[in-house]
C-alpha cells in the first residue's frame, strides 16, 4: 500500500481524534515551506459536519459504509 495514502488516512483518524495534533502533524510534514496535501484532508475533516462527519473515516479508507436504508430486506 502506497505510503502517502497510509498517511492520508492517519491525518483523518487524527483530526477526528485531536484537532490540534492532526494540525501540528501536518506541519510537520511539510518540506521546504511547502505544505502537504495532508493539511487539505484535515481541513475538509474538519468542515465536515453532522451524520457525514462519522463517514469520513469509510470515505477515506475506500470503504463504503452500508445504512439501514440501503438495505432492502
Amino acid at each position: 500500500m502506497d505510503m502517502a495514502f497510509q498517511r492520508d488516512q492517519y491525518s483523518v483518524a487524527l483530526t477526528l481524534v485531536d484537532s490540534e495534533s492532526a494540525v501540528k502533524f501536518a506541519e510537520s510534514q511539510d518540506r521546504d515551506g511547502f505544505p502537504n496535501k495532508r493539511r487539505l484532508s484535515i481541513a475538509r475533516t474538519l468542515l465536515t459536519k453532522g451524520e457525514s462527519r462519522i463517514r469520513v473515516p469509510h470515505r477515506e479508507a475506500g470503504v463504503w459504509p452500508i445504512d439501514a436504508e440501503d438495505v432492502i430486506w
